[in-house]
């Protein structure tokens, strides 16, 4: 997808590393409130359409408080369950 290699579920991907960047696809709604609390944008694959349920994450690694790692375990635990759908 994407012209990317990523993790997959059933041949499905649900998220992968676009120039650097974390790419994880979840529900358009929960997409929605990443983007409207600046953690993260719509992805564009490129050709200037963005992805609704494809999320570009915005990390600040190693300056996350405990809190925050929480919140990116609980994240990546959705994605993983929702990946592909």
């Amino acid at each position: 997808m994407f012209g990317s290699e990523g993790l997959k579920i059933g041949g499905k991907v649900f998220a992968m590393l676009v120039k650097g960047q974390l790419v994880v696809k979840l529900p358009a709604l929960q997409v929605q409130g990443i983007v409207n609390s600046n953690a993260g944008k719509l992805f564009d694959p490129g050709h200037g359409r963005l992805m609704k349920e494809w999320c570009r994450l915005i990390l600040e690694l190693g300056v996350l408080g405990s809190s925050s790692r929480t919140k990116q375990r609980t994240l990546s635990r959705t994605t993983y369950q929702t990946g592909g759908r």
